[in-house]
């Protein structure tokens, strides 16, 4: 939900408050030294790959989020 409100705690929203410039608002969990945006947090960021690798895991033929009966409660 914070991540469709704009409102997850990544660098590239961090920085922009704290006046850090744009090439400075790096991704502190890895090592591939790019600025903590959006995509690198869902797509590339290795500190994520076990999370993305569940995620599409759980999801089914038509690319839809099935949930868990956990995640239904």
């Amino acid at each position: 939900m914070q991540l469709r409100a704009g409102v997850l705690p990544l660098n590239i929203e961090l920085g922009r408050h704290r006046q850090i410039e744009l090439q400075d608002r790096k991704c502190v969990l890895c090592y591939y030294d790019e600025v903590e945006d959006e995509f690198h947090f869902i797509c590339k960021c290795p500190f994520y790959k076990n999370n993305r690798i569940e995620l599409y895991n759980n999801l089914d033929i038509d690319g839809m989020y099935v949930l868990t009966d956990k995640e239904r409660l």
